[in-house]
């Protein structure tokens, strides 16, 4: 990294990027919701810290991270560690929260509306989902943003990096409640 030049650069009000502009792929935006959540509380979870750097590392299309302000630029640094720059962009959340801390909720969706380039969103972190009992009612950080992509009529679905019979169920349960078949 050069000196002087700063990690992240805000490409537009409130929206961040490791690299520049979208290049968009056909996959859908992925969108991740305090992916390292489990580390920040001290939980060592070397197969799920694991599985969601190879799944960083393998998406080309843009990734959406929804990060607490404080931890923003330990996270980006982490995308780069893994060779992840292009296509990374990042929101600045509240902290212990998923509302954005420098943007409205309007210009969230309006972030997101642009980079999903019409296509669903994949939606991961947070702790959406450790428990299906949330469903229908949506909970946790990551819960809250799928509420609101439901709210907005954004086709998703989710993806769990480490419950792997538990993410099915919960797509199934996503898309009844969103009324559309994923």
């Amino acid at each position: 990294m050069e000196t002087g030049k700063p990690l992240l650069n805000e490409i537009q009000h409130g929206l961040y990027s490791l690299d520049g502009s979208p290049n968009f792929t056909d996959e859908n935006l992925v969108v991740a919701v305090h992916p390292f959540f489990r580390s920040y509380e001290g939980v060592r979870d070397d197969k799920y810290i694991s599985r969601l750097n190879d799944f960083i590392r393998s998406r080309k299309n843009p990734i959406l991270t929804l990060e607490e302000k404080h931890r923003t630029t330990s996270t980006a640094r982490h995308y780069l560690s893994l060779g992840s720059k292009e296509n990374r962009f990042f929101i600045k959340t509240r902290k212990n929260d998923s509302i954005p801390s420098e943007i409205t909720l309007e210009e969230l969706v309006e972030h997101i509306e642009r980079l999903r380039n019409g296509k669903p969103v994949d939606l991961i972190g947070g702790y959406f989902f450790r428990n299906p009992d949330y469903l229908p009612d949506f909970g946790g950080c990551c819960g809250y943003i799928a509420e609101i992509l439901s709210r907005e009529n954004i086709l998703f679905k989710a993806l769990n990096i480490k419950f792997t019979l538990s993410a099915t169920n919960l797509q199934m349960s996503i898309s009844l409640k969103i009324g559309e078949k994923i």
